[in-house]
């Protein structure tokens, strides 16, 4: 148990520094440099004694079994970020280097939507526990002292609705927490597993899944390019790719790949996986080279710019959870205040 602690402690620690790290050793190979394993254990002794020193000595060890450092590192990336830092890890030195370079390039932005989309989660998610528990806070306050005035059974229906829910929430706080992390983890297993005509709908529509749908299929593409430039022909290149991907997007991919036995270039790709901006983009440079080098240039051309898009649409999605938290909040109190002081002016006039 001890062991598992320290490695997760040790991936955690190198998860920051994982991309400068890719760049690092993908200049190496361009520079044809020798010696990486000398280099790897340079940084495990100048971070003896810290988490970090696990996980150079480890990869260090994957590279003198013979392991690519493709593979070597596959542990300390999602299996999103590999698929495309995999996709590279072919050819010469010099061109794997290359790759992990162009890898680097396009995960450090996409790393920041990442930690923005958590954060978007995380928030509002403490958000719908705010506001609950004001709910529950106030209804519960507020039905003491209507009961010293009045019976329940004469309270105003619109009293007992709010009261009595929030009075019922705190009876079974157990089973409402239950039930807030049930609704987050259905929501962060939907993401991945969702899938069917009324997913697509939604990765349309809803702004989530939306920039889910963005993020994930901009990784896609780079590493559809690098798997197509093997030349092993498109079948194989779109099973590596699902192979590789999780159950959502296979159904898009197995698509493509149905599409490739009747159409040929861009249209293949276009069963709604990819953005319009993306595929109008490989559209107009369609035919000017190749056409996974279409798909490199443009997916390596907008990553940044998608990335500071998705972004700032993240970051307003989290102003909105706020700003949503603090008005239901807000209409609870006055929505129950209101209830009492109506309740206590009419029973004022009856006396």
């Amino acid at each position: 148990m001890s062991q598992k602690i320290n490695d997760w402690r040790a991936q955690r620690a190198f998860h920051a520094s994982r991309i400068a790290f890719l760049e690092d050793m993908g200049e190496v190979l361009v520079a044809s440099q020798s010696g990486m394993q000398q280099r790897l254990l340079a940084l495990a002794d100048r971070n003896r004694g810290k988490s970090i020193e696990i996980v150079y000595r480890a990869i260090y060890k994957k590279l003198n079994r013979g392991l690519s450092l493709g593979e070597a590192v596959r542990p300390y990336f999602s299996r999103k970020e590999y698929q495309l830092i995999g996709s590279y890890d072919q050819g010469d030195d010099a061109q794997r280097g290359q790759g992990f370079l162009t890898a680097a390039k396009i995960l450090e932005p996409l790393d920041v939507v990442a930690k923005g989309a958590i954060r978007l989660l995380v928030s509002a998610s403490f958000s719908a526990a705010i506001v609950i528990s004001m709910w529950v806070g106030v209804a519960g306050s507020f039905a003491k002292d209507m009961e010293q005035v009045q019976p329940r059974q004469n309270w105003p229906a619109v009293s007992k609705a709010v009261i009595g829910s929030g009075e019922i929430l705190a009876q079974n706080a157990i089973l409402t927490s239950g039930l807030l992390v049930i609704l987050v983890a259905l929501l962060i297993w939907a993401f991945p597993n969702w899938k069917g005509h009324s997913r697509q709908w939604a990765d349309k529509h809803m702004p989530g899944f939306l920039i889910y749908k963005e993020y994930r299929s901009v990784l896609s593409l780079v590493a559809l390019s690098s798997f197509m430039s093997a030349k092993s022909g498109l079948a194989w290149s779109f099973d590596q790719l699902a192979e590789q991907s999780n159950r959502w997007e296979r159904e898009y991919i197995y698509e493509m790949r149905r599409r490739s036995t009747s159409q040929s270039g861009v249209g293949m790709l276009d069963v709604g996986y990819f953005s319009d901006r993306l595929i109008d983009r490989m559209t107009l440079r369609e035919g000017s080279g190749t056409l996974e080098e279409t798909l490199a240039h443009v997916a390596i051309a907008n990553a940044s710019k998608l990335a500071d898009s998705l972004k700032a649409r993240l970051d307003l999605a989290v102003k909105a959870v706020n700003n949503s938290a603090m008005l239901a909040a807000g209409v609870v109190v006055i929505a129950v205040m209101m209830i009492n002081l109506s309740t206590m002016q009419g029973l004022s006039n009856a006396h």
